[in-house]
């Protein structure tokens, strides 16, 4: 029977892997075509698509984010500051959509935040509204910069503990229910008592690590 649950397991597991594999190519195949028509802003939410979608040893949205940073770029050298704002915002969405225990991608946050609060400070001096009066570029850049950097990324530690609280839990409630019931259902006080504490314990230490990460 664990045999049967293990084998299930990792079917659903390797089946979400595949899926996953195969919708990040996909999104970057259309967004390839997408650029070669000249169709940029299209082609960018696609990259953003396919580097959201994430898995292990797969190197698309490795590529999709590497097109990303390319395009933007390409705009800032042609003084296209909106295309350059559109690719560098999406790189960061995708970067920050994937974060978790690996943080894939997390190297090129810090330079992605950069690029956009320089932007964004141009953009802002060419409106010449009042939010801009008697600001230079500098005091606009640093002013966006902080505001990007306040976006919390989990810990390794938090991720760590996510992780393992919520397979200790399923551990749990496996064992309550193979251990503390009987072949006729009927409760086997001890075991029971051990795996219904346990799950409870889990189960809190999982949520806990969820609104503190």
């Amino acid at each position: 029977m664990l045999r049967w649950v293990i084998f299930g397991i990792c079917f659903i597991i390797l089946g979400l892997w595949g899926r996953t594999w195969w919708s990040s190519r996909a999104e970057f195949t259309r967004a390839v075509a997408l650029e070669r028509s000249g169709k940029i802003e299209k082609a960018i939410e696609h990259y953003q698509y396919a580097a959201r979608w994430y898995s292990p040893l797969a190197t698309t949205p490795i590529s999709a984010r590497s097109a990303l940073q390319r395009i933007a770029i390409d705009a800032v050298k042609n003084n296209n500051v909106d295309i350059a704002l559109k690719a560098y915002r999406r790189l960061r969405g995708a970067i920050l959509s994937t974060r978790g225990i690996t943080n894939p991608g997390h190297a090129l946050l810090p330079s992605t935040n950069d690029a956009i609060a320089g932007l964004m400070a141009q953009q802002q001096l060419g409106l010449a509204d009042a939010s801009s009066a008697g600001r230079t570029e500098a005091d606009l850049k640093a002013h966006h910069l902080r505001l990007l950097q306040l976006d919390p990324i989990p810990g390794f530690g938090w991720s760590m503990l996510i992780v393992l609280s919520f397979l200790g839990w399923v551990s749990a409630v496996v064992f309550t229910i193979r251990r503390g019931l009987s072949a006729e259902l009927t409760v086997v006080k001890g075991p029971f008592l051990k795996g219904t504490l346990a799950t409870i314990i889990l189960l809190g230490l999982w949520v806990f690590a969820l609104f503190r990460a």
